[in-house]
């Protein structure tokens, strides 16, 4: 997985963090300008709108959970119909 690392300037220093979520694909190259918003009390509490998750990637997490949701939930029932 790729790990985006991105630096932004907050509180008069320079911050750099890498995200703690994994991507498929390169999402940025190397110097290329994201927007940043971050708290000015607490400048490490941070958001990158271009990091956001998408409604397909929404969607494609809620039917895997339900999927496993109900793949736990037969595997229930049959080990009650076969004991």
């Amino acid at each position: 997985s790729y790990y985006p690392v991105y630096e932004y300037y907050a509180g008069g220093k320079n911050i750099t963090k890498e995200s703690n979520i994994g991507y498929g694909k390169v999402l940025f190259k190397e110097g290329e300008k994201i927007t940043v918003y971050y708290d000015p009390n607490h400048v490490e509490k941070h958001y990158v709108v271009e990091m956001k998750t998408t409604l397909l990637t929404n969607i494609f997490m809620a039917v895997g959970f339900s999927l496993i949701v109900v793949g736990m939930i037969a595997l229930i029932i049959w080990k009650k119909v076969t004991s």
